[in-house]
């Protein structure tokens, strides 16, 4: 058999051509994803999305099943009061005590500010933050403490305009879908 001078050819030819296999798949999968242009984070400890939250300008568009309600109250009702116009989805989840809390600071926020709208989709699983038609957040988190800061999730941000706006495309087709809450 002939064998792949990676690791050395201590193996039988199968333990060989698996491991030498599993070697360079690792291997080749790094630097794929060295050559990426995509920041992609694996763990915990999010706090950045919240950073970038803050950052916002113009418009800020949330896609998030679930959301704490003390991130509304630090990191969005601050976005609202200085007119930033505020897009958010969610889902309208009568069985989580937490959420009830969100969906209700929600409305009595929609009463309160004209820059804020609310909608709810009960099969909404789309994760995405948009930032001024500039910075694209998407991963596995809620914008729960628990997805942001204890849970292991992936998040991806993008900054390229064409990847930006296709995200903000996929999430005005979501945000239309949605009922008003």
């Amino acid at each position: 058999y002939n064998c792949v001078r990676i690791e050395g050819c201590n193996y039988d030819p199968f333990k060989q051509m698996t491991r030498v296999s599993k070697t360079l798949f690792v291997e080749i999968a790094r630097m794929i994803l060295s050559e990426l242009e995509i920041p992609v984070q694996v763990g915990s400890g999010f706090r950045w999305i919240l950073d970038e939250i803050g950052k916002t300008r113009n418009i800020l568009r949330i896609s998030s099943p679930w959301i704490s309600k003390d991130i509304i109250k630090e990191h969005i009702e601050p976005l609202l009061k200085k007119g930033v116009a505020v897009k958010i989805v969610t889902r309208k989840d009568l069985d989580n005590e937490e959420q009830i809390e969100s969906l209700n600071h929600l409305t009595n926020l929609a009463k309160s500010y004209r820059n804020i709208k609310v909608k709810h989709l009960d099969s909404l699983h789309a994760k995405i933050v948009l930032i001024d038609n500039e910075v694209g957040i998407k991963g596995s988190m809620n914008l729960t403490f628990t997805g942001l800061f204890k849970n292991i999730e992936v998040v991806e941000k993008y900054v390229q305009k064409d990847i930006v706006e296709k995200l903000i495309d996929e999430f005005e087709k979501i945000f239309n879908m949605a009922e008003d809450l």
